[in-house]
């Protein structure tokens, strides 16, 4: 599990505040980073494995904070390429 906090104005007052250059542009970051992580995991998704957390401090935005839950790979050896000679 990766936590990454920011203590930013938060997502919700970007959104308000923010004038996009092009309005008709959708965001899919977030969906690509999603199904690039559960392609790198060979057994199949448990739920969720990016969750997006507002942040506040008494009422007022304080942030963001983004879970990431990665597969854990080992380094196996590759048994069918070694040689018994």
């Amino acid at each position: 599990m990766v936590t990454i906090r920011d203590n930013g104005v938060g997502r919700n007052y970007s959104k308000k505040n923010h004038m996009p250059s092009d309005p008709s542009h959708q965001s899919v970051a977030m969906e690509l980073t999603s199904k690039r992580i559960n392609l790198s995991d060979d057994t199949p998704s448990k739920g969720e494995n990016i969750t997006v957390t507002d942040l506040y401090d008494q009422g007022q935005p304080a942030g963001t904070e983004v879970k990431l839950q990665l597969p854990l790979q080992t380094n196996q050896p590759a048994s069918h390429l070694t040689s018994d000679i």
